[in-house]
């Protein structure tokens, strides 16, 4: 049963608390991390490419957002490429905020 376990925690810590969540080839990011966290930095490998994560908390009255190597997103879904670079994603997330 461990080997079940380690899953499900994978999946609760990854998909539920930091709000990782792959959908074929995009990535979701929704975190519900404690208003305490100052944020957090995560790595995540598509086929060949590296993904950076770094969430930010940012004060309760400013707006979300999301840029993909400095490019603003429209919304928190990040499309996945397999061009074998490094691809750095920041994310600006309030405090209290959930999607």
């Amino acid at each position: 049963w461990y080997t079940g376990s380690s899953g499900w925690d994978y999946r609760l810590v990854v998909e539920s608390i930091l709000g990782i969540q792959i959908q074929a080839n995009t990535m979701v990011i929704n975190p519900r991390i404690p208003d305490h966290w100052s944020g957090f930095k995560a790595q995540y490998r598509y086929m060949q490419t590296n993904f950076q994560i770094i969430v930010t908390r940012v004060e309760s009255n400013a707006q979300p957002s999301i840029y993909l190597d400095d490019v603003l997103l429209d919304s928190f879904v990040v499309p996945l490429v397999n061009d074998s670079k490094l691809h750095v994603i920041n994310v600006c997330w309030p405090r209290g905020m959930i999607l």
